[in-house]
């Protein structure tokens, strides 16, 4: 590839090692291979009606993905709000989680915040907790043991073409899942393969059609999400992705990107410790010139993200923290794909 190697935006396809990765150990329950976390996330609220005919009112953070906000709206929730504090913890209003049928806790970049988080009068007076593994599946302690269902999206992770999880943990779904849009499948399969062939070949020339093929892929997603099942081919990359190497390399990598930011001006460490068991997603950062500076990353072949606006729901002005981060965040890749010198590089380029 002409030029320096780029880094972030969408996974490829790699090859698989035939021993199983130990996923299905790691959770418990009735697990379910969704198409999409989205899938995932309407599959266990259609659950939760058929279950206990109760879906009304909804208890989530401010600070979340408008994907995951949106399935509330669409299935008639009333929806309710948190901030987050230090941490990313959840700040909850007693009376506003007592006065909720579902709440969703969701975990961040792959650090614990649920420490201290106390459901337990709430689900004694009946109340569900839905817990968003996603950015914490990985980690250890990353799943709140009081949770009822848990939702997930692989696709966070690796390269797959179809990666929602849903699990039920108290008891088995109420019905099966709808097969897969096998047009969408095929979408994500050619846009996968697409991104494989330009890494591989560095032929820019690739590089806006390979991008168009995901942006598509996605636009068919939000046209027909509902509660579709994953396919076979995506069950297996979920069940054999070498996951211990991957939560290696990422863990090396956010150490060595840590100390490669220690003396950039103007950028903050979200979390500036590595715990323990944790498998980082990305390393966040603060910064008050967040666009010039995934602007400047972006015309250096480095594609850092933004976790996330402000969905249009959340009234801003009453989250101030809420707003801080999503005003000042930038998600910086850290992932299986890339090595030390590959951070020492990022690092070289925010100074």
């Amino acid at each position: 590839m002409a030029g320096a190697k780029e880094i972030g935006s969408h996974f490829w396809p790699v090859a698989l090692p035939e021993e199983d990765n130990g996923l299905k150990e790691r959770i418990t329950g009735d697990v379910r291979h969704m198409m999409s976390g989205q899938c995932a996330l309407c599959y266990v609220l259609d659950d939760i009606h058929a279950k206990s005919r109760t879906r009304r009112t909804a208890y989530l953070p401010a600070y979340t993905c408008g994907s995951t906000i949106e399935p509330f709206l669409d299935k008639g929730c009333r929806v309710r709000f948190y901030d987050v504090g230090d941490g990313f913890r959840p700040v909850l209003d007693k009376e506003a989680l007592m006065g909720a049928d579902v709440f969703y806790l969701v975990g961040y970049f792959g650090f614990i915040n649920h420490g201290g988080v106390d459901v337990s009068a709430f689900r004694a007076r009946g109340g569900i907790v839905v817990h968003d593994v996603t950015h914490t599946l990985f980690s250890v302690g990353g799943i709140l043991e009081e949770a009822d269902y848990l939702v997930a999206s692989l696709r966070k992770w690796f390269g797959i073409p179809a990666g929602g999880l849903a699990v039920s943990r108290r008891g088995e779904f109420s019905q099966a899942p709808i097969p897969p849009d096998d047009t969408y499948i095929g979408m994500r399969k050619a846009a996968l393969a697409a991104k494989r062939v330009y890494i591989e070949t560095g032929n820019a020339a690739m590089k806006q059609g390979m991008l168009s093929r995901f942006a598509d892929a996605e636009t068919r997603l939000e046209e027909i999400c509902a509660t579709q099942a994953s396919d076979e081919e995506s069950v297996g990359v979920a069940r054999r992705f070498p996951v211990e190497a991957m939560v290696k390399a990422r863990r090396e990598n956010y150490a060595v990107l840590l100390e490669a930011l220690r003396d950039v001006k103007g950028v903050s460490p979200a979390f500036p410790v590595l715990s323990d068991g944790v498998c980082p997603l990305f390393l966040p950062v603060f910064s008050e010139e967040r666009d010039a500076l995934k602007k400047r990353l972006i015309g250096k072949g480095v594609y850092p993200p933004v976790h996330w606006p402000v969905h249009n729901a959340v009234d801003a002005s009453k989250f101030p923290v809420t707003e801080r981060i999503a005003r000042t965040i930038l998600s910086i890749p850290c992932d299986q794909r890339y090595t030390a010198n590959d951070m020492i590089r990022i690092g070289d380029l925010l100074k």
